[in-house]
């Protein structure tokens, strides 16, 4: 038996962790595919009585794991959490911080089983929880900020709140022409379907890198998202489709292409008209280009961090390059591209 409210968690080796109720405690279980279960360990996530509810994230290298305890009718159904820097084991319950959510006075009573979501910034972390609505539950966000390593809950709050912080720029490409937001670079068949997608359709000479760049820029540090799928690629023995990020002119930028015939993500960047090296990483087995997948760009100092589908993947440093403008790339590659945002926000630092 595995238990219940159970959470899967992907770490940055691609690597998978189902976690669910023990006996008091919390288990982890490593997965072989999405469908299968390895032997449970107890992470050492505990709670006096029943425990249930647990999420686990990983954060500038630490895991933190919350979980929700006692009866889920009881006034007292609270969250904790714990952090380790194992995905399995050895997690600590926070001592001097937990409980991070509980109210047993009036209505907003008996907060648990939550979720952690990332806010539309690209950087701010909620805490999604439910309370007693008697009957019934309510659904409610709080707002979660840092010390450190220290997790804080700026709640349970029931008044209202202020709106969610909102990127400096974002596209949906919801409409039927690019506008005066976009500038094509190196060619290409841009352009919006559906009223929807943004497409690049034109495949061709495998060393031609076909951009579509953003005409407001970045500071020097920032948060960038980007959201992209390949439809067909050309003969050439290595495919492109990605971000471009840092874009200052043609002598200075970053890309972070996904590469369907080897599998990998590569990066590169160019730095007064001369490229870096040529970093590449491997994705794990099976990934399938045809289906959505996200590059996210993190750049604080010199540092870059590339992250595909939640995984950190690469940490480069680079100098001399920061501010610019961000885009999508393909490389005799057609492709279809989603959301795309940034913001100056990095690192989840704004307050510590």
């Amino acid at each position: 038996m595995n238990g219940i409210d159970g959470d899967v968690f992907i770490d940055d080796d691609g690597k998978w962790y189902f976690y669910s109720t023990g006996n008091g405690n919390i288990d982890a279980r490593p997965m072989s595919d999405p469908y299968t279960f390895g032997e449970k360990s107890n992470t050492g996530a505990v709670m006096k009585g029943w425990t249930e509810g647990p999420t686990v994230f990983k954060r500038h290298g630490k895991y933190y794991m919350t979980y929700t305890g006692n009866h889920v009718w009881s006034d007292a159904y609270r969250v904790d959490y714990a952090s380790s820097s194992n995905p399995v084991a050895g997690f600590v319950p926070a001592a001097s911080q937990n409980p991070i959510l509980l109210s047993t006075e009036g209505d907003h009573v008996g907060l648990g089983h939550n979720s952690i979501v990332r806010g539309p910034d690209l950087d701010s972390d909620y805490i999604v929880y439910h309370s007693h609505a008697n009957p019934g539950r309510h659904l409610n966000l709080d707002r979660i900020v840092w010390n450190g390593d220290k997790m804080l809950v700026l709640g349970p709050t029931t008044s209202e709140r202020p709106d969610p912080t909102m990127p400096d720029f974002s596209d949906r490409f919801q409409r039927n022409e690019l506008g005066e937001d976009w500038k094509e670079v190196g060619g290409g068949d841009w352009g919006i379907r559906d009223g929807s997608t943004l497409v690049q359709g034109a495949l061709g000479d495998p060393e031609q890198a076909h951009m579509l760049l953003s005409q407001k820029a970045t500071g020097d540090n920032f948060t960038a998202e980007f959201n992209l799928k390949q439809v067909e690629q050309g003969a050439s023995a290595d495919p492109l489709m990605g971000a471009v990020f840092s874009y200052q002119n043609e002598k200075n930028y970053g890309v972070a292409v996904l590469n369907r015939n080897q599998n990998r993500l590569e990066t590169v960047f160019r730095v007064d008209g001369k490229d870096t090296e040529r970093v590449t990483t491997q994705l794990p087995d099976g990934y399938d280009y045809t289906k959505w997948h996200q590059i996210r760009v993190e750049k604080e100092g010199s540092d870059y961090r590339i992250y595909v589908d939640g995984m950190l993947k690469q940490t480069r440093s680079v100098n001399n390059l920061g501010k610019g403008k961000i885009g999508y790339t393909t490389t005799d590659a057609r492709a279809e591209f989603g959301f795309i945002a940034f913001s100056g926000k990095v690192g989840g630092r704004q307050w510590q």
